[in-house]
């Protein structure tokens, strides 16, 4: 089953909005490095 992909980024970016801001670098960094290695 495919998604449309308009509608999974929408809906990332409304679960990311509802997170509580957070300014960690280590996070941020490691996320960017497994989502570089991901095919999409």
């Amino acid at each position: 089953m495919r998604h449309d992909p308009d509608t999974v980024t929408e809906r990332l970016n409304q679960v990311l909005d509802s997170l509580p801001e957070q300014d960690d670098r280590f996070v941020t960094e490691t996320s960017r490095s497994i989502l570089e290695r991901v095919e999409w």
